[in-house]
């Protein structure tokens, strides 16, 4: 595997890990970035998406990281684990928070915008092929009124009109008059064209509400657009702010002999170049991949043991057939007496 973790540590501001709860979390995207690309750490996104809050398919900031790649980072002197010190906020802290405020409802206005003209240049063409349907109707409807019928002039249309017709007869007049065919023409035009009128006065308010709410934005007075503006856009809270202030903390991770050999086996896994995460879903303790796992699928899970944990015959035919199940490879993997990491593959071959 390739081992690029020694990139890792080339930055030289340390990443802020904030503990909240026993939980490690990193709130800054550029920091977030940084531990996929360069060093290797996963961990979980498990904040919700601005613009999408209802959908739990994809997550936002903040990052969760496990423990053992907490104490991974760490102990490569790549971050530090921080608490917010929560104080009264300065006046430069306002000042600060009030321009931010100002500058995102400035861009929140600005993508309001664009998708207005976006969904504008949507519906240019289903205005446009409404308006000839019109214009197409009405050249029928003036020739219909003039005493000419229009030819059918389709052979599925003729056929149709045959098989469906009633046999004229002395009774039944053989021409209709211009008046009932005008009449009729009006009577199947008018929803058509009252939803084209209506999407005709739609596209006249956007355009004249965009312009309107351009020059408000230019050149009106703050006192009553200001509330305005306020109350109908987004609260978006910068994840990364040189007026934040933190305090270090001691994090007191491994206590347990479980917990330190975690870390061993996570340490071990990360020094040979694979991708670590969580192996829950999946019954296990890790899930190793051989690259990003969002490019690639996870080859092994991972079960963690204490030295000299004895199993039972239903316990590895549970581990085997748990990995057989999902294609994947089971790995029991401890630490001996001498801190070297052992692992032990296991595979169900469905023979007893």
């Amino acid at each position: 595997m390739e081992d690029n973790h020694e990139e890792c540590g080339e930055k030289q501001e340390k990443i802020l890990l904030f503990l909240s709860n026993q939980e490690i979390f990193v709130w800054d995207k550029e920091a977030v970035m940084m531990l996929r690309r360069k060093c290797r750490i996963v961990g979980s996104l498990v904040g919700s998406l601005p613009s999408k809050p209802r959908q739990n398919l994809v997550f936002s900031l903040p990052l969760v990281l496990l423990p053992e790649e907490a104490r991974l980072l760490l102990d490569k002197n790549i971050a530090r684990i921080v608490e917010s010190d929560i104080t009264r906020p300065s006046q430069e802290i306002v000042h600060k928070f009030q321009d931010e405020r100002r500058t995102s409802i400035q861009e929140q206005i600005e993508r309001l915008e664009e998708l207005k003209q976006q969904k504008l240049a949507d519906f240019a063409e289903i205005i446009e092929e409404g308006r000839e349907r019109v214009d197409r109707k009405r050249r029928i409807s003036s020739q219909n009124s003039s005493g000419k019928v229009p030819r059918i002039e389709t052979e599925e249309k003729q056929s149709f009109m045959e098989s469906s017709s009633v046999r004229w007869s002395d009774d039944i007049p053989k021409k209709l008059s211009s008046e009932d065919i005008h009449r009729s023409s009006e009577s199947t035009d008018s929803s058509t064209q009252q939803q084209l009128k209506n999407m005709d006065i739609l596209s006249e308010d956007a355009n004249g509400s965009a312009q309107k709410q351009s020059e408000d934005i230019s050149g009106s007075s703050e006192n009553t657009d200001e509330i305005n503006l306020q109350d109908s856009t987004l609260v978006c809270v910068s994840t990364k702010s040189k007026l934040l202030r933190t305090k270090d903390v001691y994090w007191n991770f491994p206590e347990t002999e479980i917990e330190q050999v975690r870390c061993k086996v996570f340490s071990d896994l990360w020094q040979k170049g694979y991708f670590i995460t969580n192996g829950n879903k999946f019954g296990g303790d890790y899930l190793v991949y051989p690259g990003d796992p969002l490019r690639f699928h996870s080859h092994f899970i991972v079960k963690i043991l204490p030295c000299g944990e004895r199993l039972t015959g239903l316990d590895l035919v549970s581990v085997g057939r748990l990995g057989s199940t999902v294609k994947k490879t089971s790995v029991l993997a401890s630490v001996d007496s001498s801190g070297k990491v052992i692992y032990t593959s296991v595979q169900w071959s469905g023979f007893v």
